[in-house]
C-alpha cells in the first residue's frame, strides 16, 4: 500500500518499519531517518494543506456527505463532480488540480530535506524508474560541483530543477513548466506562494496561471539573487495575497478561507474537521487575524503599486544560477545566494 494522508480522516498510513516517533521527523528529516522521515513529511504537508486551502475542503465536504448518504442509505453514491474536476486536466493547460497540489508537496520535499539527499534517497531506493539520463545529469553536476557550494553549502537551482524532474507522474510539471519560461527568483518565490493562494478558488489551476500572469506582467518587483529565501516569502507574501485577492473580486468569486467555510457548517458533523476549526479559531484569535489582515493589504497594495495594465504573460527566463537554500535544521535558515560553482 503507498503512503497517503486520507483526507476525510486526515489520518496519514505510512508504508514503514515501526520506528520512536520523534519530532525530529518534522524538524529537520534531512538529518533524521530521512528515508523515512522524508515520506511523513511529505504526507504532512498534504495534512496542512487540507487545513489551509479551500478547494481541498470542499472536495474533502463532498466524499464527508458521500459517507454520510451511504450510512443512510447503504448504497455508494457515485462520485461527485469535485473529485471529477481534481484529476481531469484543463484540455488547453495540460495538468490537473492534484498536479500543483503534488508538486507544492514536493517543492517543500525538496527545500527542506535538499535536492541532493533526496535525490540521492529516491536513486537507491529503486521504487519507481528514474530516467538514466537524468541520474547521470545528477552525478556529473555533483562532480563538477553545481549541486552544493563548497563554502556556505547552499543548493543550486540545477540541483532543484533536477529533484523537480525526478518527481513522480506530472507532480513536477506545473513548478518546471513555470521554471522555464522565469527567472530562478521569480519561480522560487512566486510559485510556493500563488500555488497556496490559488487552492482558495474552485477552479486552482486556472487562478494559479493567473496570478503568475498578473505577478509577471508587471506586479511582482525585481529581485536581485543574494537573498535569503525565506524572508523573500514574507517579504513578499502579502503581495501575492493582495493580487489573488484583486483576481478573485475581478472574477465575482471570492476567496474560500477555510475557517470561513467551516464557521458556515461546511463538514457539519465532522469529528476531525470540527477539532480542527476550533484550532483555527483558536489561532485566529491569537493574531487578531480579522483586525489586521485587510489593512496590511491595504497598505501592501499601496506600497507596491500593483499594476492594473494587462498581463503580458510570463517573463523571460534568465540564466543566472543561484545557490537555493541549505537544508532546514530543527532552526535551519535558507540561504539564497549567488552560485559561483
Amino acid at each position: 500500500m503507498p503512503s497517503q494522508l486520507d483526507p476525510l480522516s486526515l489520518v496519514i498510513a505510512a508504508d514503514l518499519d515501526s520506528f520512536p516517533a520523534s519530532t525530529m521527523v518534522l524538524h529537520h528529516p534531512a538529518g533524521f531517518r530521512p528515508q523515512d522521515s522524508r515520506i511523513l513529511f511529505h504526507e504532512t504537508v498534504h495534512f496542512w494543506q487540507h487545513l489551509g486551502q479551500g478547494y481541498l475542503l470542499l472536495r474533502v465536504d463532498e466524499d464527508w456527505q458521500r459517507l454520510r448518504e451511504f450510512g443512510e442509505a447503504r448504497k455508494t453514491p457515485a462520485p461527485g463532480p469535485m473529485k471529477q474536476h481534481f484529476a481531469a486536466p484543463p484540455a488547453d493547460l495540460g495538468f490537473s488540480a492534484r498536479d500543483p497540489h503534488e508538486a507544492l508537496a514536493r517543492f517543500w520535499d525538496v527545500h527542506v530535506l535538499g535536492p541532493d539527499t533526496l535525490l540521492d534517497l529516491e536513486i537507491r531506493s529503486g521504487r519507481r524508474a528514474i530516467a538514466a539520463e537524468l541520474v547521470a545529469d545528477f552525478r556529473k553536476a555533483q562532480d563538477a560541483g553545481w549541486i552544493r557550494h563548497a563554502v556556505h553549502g547552499g543548493y543550486s537551482d540545477l540541483a532543484y530543477d533536477l529533484a523537480m524532474e525526478a518527481a513522480a507522474g506530472n507532480y513536477g510539471l506545473p513548478y518546471l513548466l513555470l521554471r522555464r519560461q522565469v527567472s530562478p527568483v521569480f519561480a522560487g518565490v512566486v510559485f510556493p506562494l500563488a500555488g497556496h493562494m490559488a487552492f482558495k478558488s474552485r477552479d486552482p489551476v486556472r487562478r494559479f496561471r493567473r496570478i503568475v500572469d498578473t505577478l509577471a506582467g508587471g506586479a511582482f518587483p525585481d529581485v536581485q539573487p543574494g537573498r535569503a529565501v525565506n524572508e523573500l516569502w514574507e517579504e513578499h507574501y502579502l503581495l501575492v495575497c493582495s493580487v489573488a485577492r484583486e483576481i478573485a473580486e475581478s472574477e465575482g468569486e471570492p476567496h474560500i478561507e477555510n475557517i470561513d467555510a467551516l464557521d458556515a457548517d461546511l463538514l457539519a458533523g465532522h469529528p476531525v474537521y470540527g477539532w480542527a476549526r476550533k484550532s483555527l479559531q483558536r489561532m485566529a484569535a491569537a493574531l487578531a487575524w480579522c483586525d489586521f489582515e485587510p489593512a496590511f493589504l491595504t497598505e501592501m497594495k499601496s506600497s507596491s503599486r500593483i499594476s492594473h495594465a494587462p498581463p503580458r504573460g510570463f517573463s523571460s527566463s534568465t540564466s543566472s544560477w543561484l545557490a537555493r537554500g541549505v537544508p532546514s535544521g530543527p532552526s535551519g535558515r535558507f540561504s539564497r545566494v549567488r552560485f559561483n560553482g
